[in-house]
């Protein structure tokens, strides 16, 4: 059982001599007397009975030691800092108790999920910053005290600087993932991907707003749909974007795989992965992350999709991934924007037109791609994409 010495707005890991003692006293009634202190600055009672919780709970209580915040974002590990320690270059304990008031409300941590966040307030790294979903390194320039933060580090085998950003803003608003996306984390290195389907323009609009110069990537399949084009070069047009930059397949791998252009007759896969899979990652190899519309609600494959993934060292950012249907359409109508003409035919989801069909009543919004094949996905969002990013790196 893990005691949380990170109480709101207190210092990380303190506790009085008296709430030490009465911890000693509950170790001696209900855990064989033994009291264990972790590396996460908590207590841990190691063997409690499962019928003795509610009264260790309730004694915990009494001594104000029973803050439920174990593994969230104020549960934070901070080592002593300038306060306390004459190696250390900046403070720590004032920047966690700041933190912890401003995530004050526990139902908010849990919203957030399990957060690893940690301070040093010097070089040393006492408070393990490095491997922190957030780590907060603090350092001394000409007399004042500055502070780097890091994202992304993890004390396990399954570091994803992802993961932090998940944390930190899968919750904001689509268009302020977007702003801090383009303007914070990934200035100058992020681009969107559109493929100026039924779904595009909510995005696009969005990334307009923000900056029209940001880079928007389209695959020329050579297999789109006249009306697609004539969106794509609409949709450009309604919202100022200067930066569309339309990648092609490679014209030998066609000649050499589907003189025919008859591929995705017999090998669906295949024609996915030469037209759309290596194009885009040509596309998106000189940038950081990029930005797509996908939504949970598209797709049972698509229902746990998080708003930042890792895609090998890059990140793919769906700011759009909580948004409903109702969402889209609200959007859609409050910025009176344009609707792919195809959608008025059923086209609620819209690829290459070989593979492409009216959806049926009832059925997902993918449910017309690839029609009557156990295929669901392109393979643009799948891990083809980055064994050949990796491939295009060498």
């Amino acid at each position: 059982m893990t005691i949380s010495l990170k109480g709101i707005g207190e210092v990380p890991g303190d506790a009085s001599d008296s709430q030490m003692e009465a911890v000693a006293d509950i170790a001696e009634k209900y855990a064989f007397d033994e009291l264990r202190v972790s590396h996460e600055q908590n207590l841990i009672l190691p063997h409690v009975a499962r019928a003795d919780l509610k009264a260790v709970y309730d004694a915990l209580v009494e001594i104000g030691l029973a803050t439920a915040n174990s593994n969230l974002i104020s549960d934070i590990i901070s080592c002593p800092g300038l306060d306390y320690c004459a190696l250390a270059t900046a403070r720590s304990i004032p920047v966690a108790q700041e933190i912890s008031r401003r995530f004050a409300s526990l139902e908010r941590q849990r919203e957030i999920g399990e957060l690893k966040l940690k301070i040093s307030g010097c070089i040393n790294a006492c408070g393990h910053h490095h491997v922190g979903h957030i780590g907060i390194l603090g350092v001394e320039k000409k007399g004042s005290e500055l502070y780097q933060v890091t994202l992304g580090g993890s004390a396990d085998e399954n570091t994803s600087v992802a993961a932090g950003l998940d944390a930190l803003l899968g919750h904001l608003k689509p268009i302020e993932i977007i702003e801090r996306s383009a303007r914070e984390f990934f200035r100058g290195e992020v681009a969107a991907v559109s493929s100026f389907g039924a779904d595009s323009a909510v995005l696009l609009h969005m990334i307009a707003e923000i900056d029209r110069s940001l880079p928007v990537i389209f695959l020329d399949t050579g297999k789109h749909f006249e009306e697609t084009l004539g969106y794509r070069d609409a949709l450009v047009a309604d919202f100022g974007l200067t930066d569309v930059r339309v990648i092609k397949p490679d014209e030998a791998a066609l000649e050499r795989v589907d003189p025919t252009g008859r591929l995705h007759e017999t090998d669906t896969d295949a024609c996915c992965n030469l037209r759309k899979v290596e194009p885009l990652a040509r596309g998106v190899e000189p940038f950081r992350a990029w930005f797509t519309g996908r939504k949970r609600f598209q797709a049972s494959t698509r229902a746990a999709l998080p708003v930042f993934e890792a895609v090998g060292s890059r990140i793919r950012i769906n700011p759009l991934a909580h948004w409903t249907t109702s969402d889209q359409a609200d959007y859609m109508r409050a910025h009176a924007l344009r609707e792919n003409p195809l959608v008025a035919y059923g086209y609620l989801s819209i690829g290459c037109f070989p593979c492409t069909q009216p959806v049926q009543p009832g059925e997902d919004a993918r449910s017309g791609r690839w029609a009557g094949h156990a295929k669901t996905e392109c393979g643009i969002h799948l891990s083809g994409l980055e064994k050949s990013l990796t491939d295009a790196s060498l």
